[in-house]
């Protein structure tokens, strides 16, 4: 029943933000409210300090940075779902084969993985992204639907080789069994076996490794926030006055790219970072909290 509980509990927190950010801003159509004051005539000026004339605070601009994290809640969920699902087949598709290979596939991938592994998936997600969502002189070379499922395809690649090498070891397992060698002896194909054998003796496995790349997927979103790559792309400002003091423009409030945007504030409007980080950080407590209760259940079954 404990057990169970964490699960529903992890469940809750994870959903519940993002159904209610999509039934407030698009199905009612709402909008981040933003505090507006007279710089002449009022003594409070943007950003204003939890407590004020918000509990949480604003921004720069005024906007509730609240309502702001809540409102890139429902972009975050999407995409980081969709980065996983994307590299969670790929790995499958691959590691599958790769259990199937002997000799010098195990040499060759391995050694590779041995190297790959000292290297920041963040870094390595940079290098890629930079050139193609960093606007030169204000302009951006491609559209926004091509930063955004380019960003979407370079993740989810970064993160193939590192779960392949997982699917392949737990596919192997099963393969070294007795009965897969009685499958053999039948004449099952290779097909056969993972579709009829392999994958339903390891699918709370599966199931496993798909939440922790949930985890490893916001890890690498966040990271690259801090080298100022954005989501939907970074675009520099024109001038000071258009970026009220910082030198990139705000082009989709995304949690963790409010994350990279309001970190040089972090010692003068703290709360304008605390506040998405309060979000990125309860998604990954409930994240693994969520691996956790499933890896018990698996274990005790």
């Amino acid at each position: 029943m404990r057990k169970l509980f964490k699960i529903w509990l992890a469940l809750i927190i994870l959903i519940l933000p993002f159904i209610t950010s999509v039934f407030y801003f698009d199905m009612l159509q709402n909008k981040v409210k933003v505090y507006k004051f007279n710089v002449m005539t009022s003594e409070i000026k943007n950003p204003v300090p939890p407590g004020v004339v918000n509990w949480f605070g604003t921004d720069r601009f005024g906007a509730s940075i609240f309502m702001e994290s809540w409102h890139g809640y429902r972009i975050t969920f999407i995409f980081v779902i969709g980065i996983v699902l994307i590299s969670f087949i790929i790995a499958v598709i691959l590691g599958s084969y790769l259990a199937f290979r002997k000799g010098t596939a195990d040499i060759v991938t391995d050694g590779f993985l041995n190297a790959y592994y000292f290297i920041p998936q963040a870094i390595v997600t940079y290098m890629l992204l930079f050139p193609v969502l960093t606007a030169i002189k204000g302009k951006f070379s491609y559209d926004m639907p091509f930063r955004i499922g380019y960003m979407l395809v370079v993740i989810a690649l970064v993160m193939v080789p590192t779960t392949m090498v997982v699917v392949r070891d737990q596919v192997k397992q099963i393969l070294n069994t007795e009965y897969m060698d009685a499958a053999t002896v039948i004449g099952a194909s290779k097909t056969q076996k993972l579709i009829r054998h392999v994958y339903p003796n390891i699918k709370n496995r599966l199931l496993i490794i798909f939440v922790r790349m949930l985890y490893q997927a916001l890890m690498v979103l966040s990271h690259i926030s801090f080298f100022r790559i954005f989501f939907g792309g970074t675009k520099t400002c024109d001038g000071f006055e258009a970026c009220l003091g910082n030198d990139f423009t705000l082009i989709m409030p995304e949690l963790t790219t409010l994350l990279g945007f309001h970190m040089p504030e972090l010692y003068s409007s703290w709360w304008t970072f605390m506040v998405p980080c309060t979000f990125v950080v309860l998604i990954l407590i409930a994240i693994q909290m969520l691996a956790d209760a499933l890896e018990t259940e698996y274990k005790s079954m």
